[in-house]
């Protein structure tokens, strides 16, 4: 049997969290789950049933009510390595609030997906190891998924923008839209302010049937802190054109598998330009594809948290 973890990430929306469990699967973990969003005292019977030292790893997602919990199976699991992978990015880590900075404080090795909060986890929330680990795509999900005339139908457009419109941290996305509606172009949008919110295998028709699909990651003076909407296109097999985040080269060759827009007007004139330019464009979605499958699937994340927990381990 191979590595053993404990997972408590949500599974009930079937998103993240069970591309995780899915990624610590392929790679063949003896793994036992917890929804933390649902029951996060389960994390104590479940610990249990590893046995009297518990399992290899305790990984969970960003939840406040694992803090209390975690510090006491910290005590009882000594052996243990515990972790926490947090998915998502903020201008300031201490947005997450008190009870989520004390979880990751407990932790062995911090996982941040934006570079750019590294530096916060160790000098805020006095992480003893932090490193980066950028989101990522499910291949089973997100790939180049069978269309239907029916999905063309419902689907086709020469733009889509699956995301919130309403949230606070978008206030920007209304007048783009609006502007992108303006220009002419046939712009499809997905989200639950629309009440037609998208997700995995669907989410995969809608980026190959748009001939562009959009990204607008929030905070883009946070190093690499984009959306996982970005993968999930790439993943689909969509042409990504999406905003410019500092050190997005980190993870994207520009203009190679996706291509950057400097702002709203910028955006138009490219959505504009590569409508024109097919066989460009058709060229830049294949190598993105190919990228994400590559490079950019929850297996390749999840086989760096086992080679980090064996060099943990193995400097006991």
């Amino acid at each position: 049997m191979g590595t053993s973890v404990l997972l408590a990430f949500p599974q009930a929306d079937q998103r993240t969290g069970l591309y995780i469990k899915k990624a610590f699967e392929q790679l063949g973990c003896r793994l036992i789950i917890v929804d933390p969003k649902i029951e996060p005292g389960a994390c104590v019977p479940r610990m249990t049933q590893f046995g009297p030292n518990g399992p290899d790893m305790f990984l969970c997602s960003r939840t406040p009510a694992l803090a209390p919990i975690v510090a006491n199976l910290k005590r009882r699991y000594p052996s243990t390595k515990f972790a926490c992978w947090n998915t998502d990015g903020r201008k300031s880590i201490t947005e997450f609030g008190n009870e989520l900075m004390k979880l990751f404080g407990l932790m062995d090795i911090m996982y941040s997906v934006p570079e750019g909060n590294i530096q916060e986890y160790v000098e805020k929330a006095k992480c003893k190891d932090v490193k980066w680990l950028p989101q990522a795509m499910d291949p089973d999900f997100f790939n180049k998924i069978p269309i239907t005339k029916e999905d063309h139908e419902k689907y086709d457009c020469d733009v889509m923008f699956a995301g919130d419109v309403n949230w606070a941290m978008h206030t920007d996305r209304k007048a783009w839209i609006k502007k992108i509606r303006q220009s002419g172009v046939n712009i499809k949008v997905y989200g639950p302010s629309t009440n037609n919110y998208i997700k995995n295998h669907e989410f995969s028709k809608a980026a190959r049937c748009a001939k562009i699909s959009l990204g607008r990651s929030a905070l883009v003076n946070i190093a690499t802190s984009i959306s996982v909407r970005d993968y999930q296109i790439m993943g689909a097999g969509g042409f990504l054109l999406t905003n410019n985040v500092k050190d997005l080269h980190h993870l994207f060759e520009l203009n190679r598998e996706c291509v950057i827009y400097m702002n709203d007007d910028d955006c138009v004139d490219k959505i504009h330009y590569y409508l024109h330019h097919e066989d460009e464009r058709k060229k830049i979605q294949e190598t993105g594809f190919k990228a994400a499958h590559e490079k950019h699937t929850y297996k390749v994340r999840v086989q760096q948290i086992l080679d980090d927990l064996v060099v943990m381990r193995g400097a006991k």
